[in-house]
């Protein structure tokens, strides 16, 4: 009997830590391929700037591309500051990534398919997100006139 429980315990344990190790594994590769380090690098995070407005459970997609993108969908927090975009992926999927603070004036727009803005960020391009019109144009009403988008 205890032999029984024994091995439970060693192999629940065992899953336990193949899962975390899968899953930082997951979120590691994800990450990367969204190119985040990138902007990580280029655009540090600057807590000085107080956020003026907020969204907790954003969407968007990192990369030019719809189909090959990362989709961060209702996982990215969102604050527009008065010198520029800090992004933030939620911690349980990218738990070694930090924030990035973009200046507005670093952040060109344009249209995207299917109702969608593509933000560049950077000059030159270092990263770009792919975001819903609707949500650009909050962005630019955040903003206070220190960027704009092309959608109507």
């Amino acid at each position: 009997m205890a032999n029984s429980w024994l091995i439970g315990m060693g192999m629940t344990l065992g899953f336990l830590v193949f899962f975390a190790g899968l899953w930082l594994l997951v979120t590691k590769l994800l990450v990367r391929m969204s190119g985040w380090a990138k902007l990580e690098e280029a655009f540090p995070d600057q807590p000085h700037d107080r956020a003026t407005k907020k969204w907790s459970a954003a969407t968007g997609t990192m990369g030019r591309s719809a189909i090959t993108g990362v989709n961060f969908r209702n996982c990215l927090r969102v604050e527009a500051c008065d010198s520029g975009l800090r992004i933030k992926i939620w911690k349980i999927l990218a738990p070694f990534s930090e924030p990035i603070f973009v200046p507005w004036s670093q952040i060109s727009a344009e249209d995207g398919a299917l109702g969608t803005t593509l933000l560049g960020l950077g000059n030159p391009e270092k990263g770009c997100l792919r975001i819903g019109a609707k949500f650009g144009r909050k962005l630019e009403a955040a903003s206070r006139g220190q960027f704009t988008t092309l959608a109507g």
